[in-house]
């Protein structure tokens, strides 16, 4: 038996994390026993806002670097509130308040906008239509009140679209809404099962927005994609019906992910195929909002748990509770700046922070060819750390290119966890006597990545390739020229 080796260790980056000072109220260190053999210390603080809500608060990062989040005082009154990354909290009033308010994004043209589902004085049957609201940096706000189809629209759940326009659901409509810079309202109904209630609407990887619909007597769970032109497709295969959808985001993986009331995260494809992970999740814990995170992986909030969730690509789940306080109730979650994630807590108007630090990328540490004469050939990669084994055993991102740039077929790739290694079964023999080059994919989101999430550091840059020089001769094992780079 013959072996070719790499130079052992090349290109290996050290992982350091480095914490803030515990300046700010309830500063709680979490430390994590990683798929990737290396500790990520997360840290949640919770920050008092002054402000009392009576309904779901939603909170987005602004233009301006701060957060932003919505405010219910009462059925008459309430706000939008701007809170800095030191927890310096500015309260902006909405009048006339057409509200209660529901959700809040960050629009193209540097503000905010929200939603506002409805007003007690309004002039049909005594309650207002809905409203579309706008706010900048400095607390101006812009209103477009009955903007509607002449009911109870209830605008609720809002995002900014690859459109440039803002996209919002109606609640008690069979809609999906877009409303432009300028404030002009188009909503589109064609496609849509009857009386849907979506609490939720995010771009998707594809140009399109994708949508909640929660489960009635009238049909079950489904997920919808509208595009931005309005033609919409709606998917239920695969979705479970033991509890409501709630929450959706696009996952680093070019997937949607959303949550389920019945403790579920579920994957859908872009063509429809879903996956959905119970495994880790505490039971009763409601899963709510959901996010992606700077780590590649998602992050979603626990209201009757008082727990937030992390869940990896590959449906590993880490639950973290150490520094909210007893009946936090967090709900809504959105990312912040300089890797953070912000979230809203239901129970007493708090709002709080999640430091993440960046997941360590894994790394090729040796490269192993075993067979010669007429033995089958394998090639054996030993990685740093655990893998995503969907992006490991993917032989797409396996290339191994011969004399005269003839391109080898891989037949499998065998991902061993216990090990850290990926073999190669080239379909045909490769010459000892001949150079070859392998090369891994490890750019996002189809190449090899960690357990964690985190792409291959191929070259010294995470999502990079890796390439390396097979040599041989005569049978002996002699070192390989690791070469890396990012391109094949």
């Amino acid at each position: 038996m013959s072996t070719w080796k790499s130079l052992p260790g090349f290109g290996r980056e050290s992982a350091t994390v480095t914490l803030r000072k515990p300046h700010r109220r309830r500063l709680w260190p979490v430390v994590e026993g990683m798929e990737a053999r290396a500790l990520l210390s997360v840290t949640i603080q919770e920050f008092p806002t002054g402000l009392s809500s009576v309904s779901d608060p939603w909170i987005t990062e602004g233009p301006d670097g701060n957060l932003w989040f919505t405010v219910v005082t009462s059925t008459t009154t309430g706000s939008i509130a701007r809170i800095t990354p030191a927890g310096a909290v500015t309260d902006f009033p909405i009048t006339p308040y057409h509200g209660p308010n529901g959700g809040i994004t960050t629009g193209s043209d540097g503000a905010l906008w929200f939603t506002e589902l409805y007003s007690p004085s309004g002039p049909y049957g005594g309650l207002f239509l809905g409203s579309i609201g706008r706010i900048t940096t400095t607390g101006q706000v812009t209103d477009y009140p009955n903007a509607f189809n002449g009911d109870l629209a209830e605008p609720y759940a809002i995002t900014a679209g690859p459109d440039h326009n803002v996209w919002f659901t109606e609640i008690n409509a069979t809609r999906v809404g877009r409303i432009t810079p300028g404030g002009q309202v188009t909503e589109f109904s064609q496609g849509l099962s009857p009386l849907p209630t979506s609490t939720s609407i995010t771009p998707g990887p594809d140009g399109a927005l994708w949508f909640v619909e929660q489960q009635t007597s009238q049909h079950p769970n489904l997920i919808g994609r509208i595009t931005t032109s309005g033609q919409i497709t709606e998917f239920g295969q695969g979705i479970g019906s033991g509890g409501v959808l709630q929450g959706i985001t696009a996952g680093p993986d070019g997937a949607l992910w959303f949550t389920m009331s019945n403790d579920t995260i579920g994957r859908i494809t872009t063509s429809g195929q879903v996956t959905e992970f119970k495994q880790g999740i505490t039971p009763g814990s409601d899963p709510f909002s959901i996010v992606a995170g700077p780590d590649n992986a998602l992050w979603f909030t626990e209201p009757f748990g008082d727990r937030i969730g992390r869940i990896t690509t590959s449906g590993q789940v880490t639950e973290y509770s150490a520094g909210l306080s007893p009946g936090a109730f967090p709900l809504h979650i959105t990312n912040g700046p300089n890797g953070t994630l912000w979230f809203t807590e239901g129970g007493d108007a708090r709002v709080g922070e999640i430091n993440v630090p960046a997941a360590p990328a894994p790394t090729v540490e040796q490269v192993e060819r075993f067979g010669f004469h007429l033995q089958p050939t394998t090639v054996a990669l030993t990685f740093s750390q655990p893998l995503d084994s969907t992006s490991a055993q993917n032989v797409a991102n396996y290339t191994i290119t011969g004399p005269g740039g003839r391109t080898i077929p891989i037949a499998s790739a065998v991902y061993d966890a216990s090990a850290q290694t990926v073999t190669l079964s080239p379909r045909s023999r490769l010459n000892l006597h001949r150079r070859y080059t392998l090369a891994v994919n490890g750019t996002p989101p189809a190449g090899v990545a960690g357990a964690s999430g985190a792409p291959l550091n191929g070259n010294g840059t995470p999502g990079t390739y890796y390439v390396t020089t097979l040599v041989g001769f005569h049978g002996q094992p002699v070192p390989v020229r690791a070469a890396h780079s990012k391109g094949r």
